[in-house]
């Protein structure tokens, strides 16, 4: 094995081995190197050798639609009457808020509100400005919701209804709709991205709903500076002035 003959090469065994061997050994090669972790936590339990560190192997970045399609598909959901309601809103929350689509189908009618002729959505318990042209999809939505031909559906209370009684449309399903206009996980990948450009790491992993370690670690691949997140925080919300 090309790890033990590295090892031999050094002088040592694989029962002599230290952490500084096992560090050199995955930061000075090639990425196939990782493939002899499988064998280093095998060999650490078998008590081949010392109990050491076995670094995890690095994460790799998601791919990111490309900002250019991103732009000409929001030009298209803002501009395209055509487009189902729900098609464009979904759409819309997918490509500028990056939100998954296991969160819109949970969106409520409720958590749609209006104050002071601007509509508001409700998303991680943050009412959210929607500006213009976005906050007229909304509306028309809410209006021409689908699905609520049957009695058992018309008291329906959520936004993207589902074919089932009372029930909101699948996620498997608005997946589908959004692929058939071209967005996918990498187009919220684009939009995440955006986002942290404009937004504290912490802040948008609660609006996402992801990790917050997970959001961190991007905005430092980024090189993004949030050293002024407190005072940041600290300012009134759009949606609350």
């Amino acid at each position: 094995m090309d790890f033990l003959n590295w090892l031999r090469s050094r002088g040592t065994t694989l029962g002599e081995c230290t952490q500084h061997d096992i560090d050199d050994w995955f930061a000075d090669g090639p990425k196939t190197r990782l493939t002899a972790r499988i064998f280093m936590t095998f060999a650490i339990r078998r008590r081949l050798c010392p109990k050491l560190r076995i670094p995890n192997p690095p994460r790799v970045a998601p791919e990111a639609q490309p900002q250019g399609e991103r732009i000409a598909l929001v030009r298209r959901l803002f501009t395209d009457d055509s487009l189902a309601p729900i098609d464009r809103v979904a759409g819309l929350l997918v490509l500028l808020y990056a939100q998954p689509a296991t969160r819109i189908t949970q969106i409520k009618v409720d958590d749609v509100t209006t104050r002071n002729d601007q509509v508001l959505l409700r998303i991680a318990e943050e009412d959210l400005l929607m500006p213009e042209p976005l906050d007229r999809p909304i509306t028309d939505l809410i209006i021409q919701r689908r699905n609520m031909g049957t009695a058992a559906n018309l008291t329906s209370p959520w936004l993207f209804p589902g074919q089932r009684p009372k029930r909101p449309i699948t996620t498997s399903r608005l997946r589908v709709r959004l692929r058939s206009l071209g967005i996918t996980g990498t187009s919220r990948v684009a939009a995440f991205n955006e986002l942290l450009r404009e937004i504290p790491a912490p802040v948008l992993a609660d609006l996402v709903g992801c990790h917050p370690r997970f959001a961190a670690e991007r905005a430092s691949a980024l090189a993004t500076d949030w050293a002024n997140y407190a005072a940041i925080r600290a300012r009134p919300s759009p949606a609350h002035m």
